[in-house]
């Protein structure tokens, strides 16, 4: 058993929720230097990057985004159908994002456009974003075609 591609609007919303959880970090990381009153921007933008590095890490070492998570989308390989491995989706994550928001988020856009809903990033790295809320029969081609 497979799982049907998940939508356009599917993966925009797990996107929304992953910037919401990266601004709250943010926010977060911000309001405690200044609690503890922190005079060095280097210092505040140590922190930041930390709160979001840390982030990320936990995205990269279960396979999905958070925001991925809570629509039951999974990143999974494009040949084989299971999770990204560490590597694989901290490359994607990091260089493969990076490179479809540059040329005016147009990487990002094609999901819209594609018929597999692969941005640049998912093409770099061969990867597809699946819905497990929505499994579909495989079926397989006989061995024998036409009864020969």
């Amino acid at each position: 058993m497979g799982y049907e591609i998940a939508s356009a609007k599917k993966r925009f919303m797990a996107f929304v929720i992953d910037g919401v959880l990266n601004l709250a970090v943010f926010i977060f990381s911000i309001s405690y230097s200044s609690y503890v009153q922190v005079s060095s921007p280097l210092w505040i933008i140590l922190g930041i990057n930390i709160a979001l590095i840390a982030t990320k890490m936990s995205y990269w070492a279960a396979g999905t985004t958070y925001g991925k998570s809570y629509m039951h989308l999974q990143i999974v390989d494009h040949d084989t159908r299971r999770p990204l491995c560490f590597k694989k989706m901290m490359m994607r994550q990091t260089i493969g994002m990076m490179i479809s928001f540059m040329v005016l988020n147009i990487g990002i856009i094609w999901i819209v456009i594609d018929r597999e809903r692969q941005g640049w990033h998912d093409k770099m790295f061969h990867d597809l974003v699946i819905d497990l809320n929505r499994p579909v029969e495989i079926v397989e081609e006989d061995e024998y075609i036409h009864g020969y």
